[in-house]
């Protein structure tokens, strides 16, 4: 029974920290985001679609990151119909929520 409590509780702790990430992986991009990939991933006019892009989808964690933290312009630009750059973010957004 004490092992079964114990269990119990781990699964719990662990479903509230994932389901605080989530969330504040959301928030995150509400503030951040979505005025150029839109509310929901669906892009723009000046941002790609992010929900079920490939790129996104494929690539590990820490390229993505850096590609948030450094931006993307002239010939590492992945999306040439986009007219801008994607804009470095680097000293503008945390490691916490970069990680979010």
């Amino acid at each position: 029974m004490k092992k079964a409590v114990t269990l119990a509780s781990a699964v719990l702790a662990l479903s509230v920290w994932a389901g605080t990430a989530h969330a504040d992986g959301k928030a995150v991009y509400m503030a951040n985001c979505l005025a150029c990939h839109g509310d929901k991933g669906q892009g723009s006019p000046v941002g790609p679609v992010q929900k079920g892009n490939k790129f996104i989808l494929e690539t590990k964690d820490e390229d993505l990151k850096k590609v948030i933290l450094e931006g993307r312009a002239g010939k590492a630009k992945k999306y040439p119909k986009i007219p801008g750059d994607m804009l470095p973010w680097k000293g503008k957004i945390s490691d916490k929520d970069l990680d979010a």
